[in-house]
């Protein structure tokens, strides 16, 4: 891995869109003292590591290999149907209530397995 933080931060990344409880906990809530949100994940997965515009390119810099990057895809795929029913300007509550938040969840699970591989 040529960016070992990057690849720190597209594992917490994706941990954190399997998880509906820290969601709730963290976004809704936030429990935990500091400030998190819905915008973080999508500001990395989209502006930083740019899986929205050029993929393949991550592949050695920090996505190991095709295996992880398919899977990566499939989360970003679900979300990008999320932003088609709500848009991109949604709450973190709206995101979370909708039907196709299931999916987000069930992909970034999966990922997640493949990833920590």
């Amino acid at each position: 891995m040529k960016y070992p933080e990057m690849r720190q931060e597209l594992l917490l990344s994706i941990k954190i869109l399997s998880d509906l409880e820290y969601q709730k906990q963290n976004w809704l809530n936030n429990t935990s003292g500091e400030y998190d949100c819905f915008d973080y994940v999508i500001h990395f997965l989209y502006d930083q590591a740019g899986f929205d515009e050029n993929a393949e390119a991550t592949i050695g810099l920090f996505v190991k290999n095709e295996e992880e990057l398919t899977i990566i895809m499939e989360v970003i795929e679900s979300l990008e149907k999320l932003f088609e029913i709500l848009g991109t300007n949604a709450s973190d509550l709206d995101y979370i209530n909708s039907p196709q938040w299931k999916n987000v969840i069930i992909n970034a699970k999966k990922a997640l397995l493949i990833l920590e591989e």
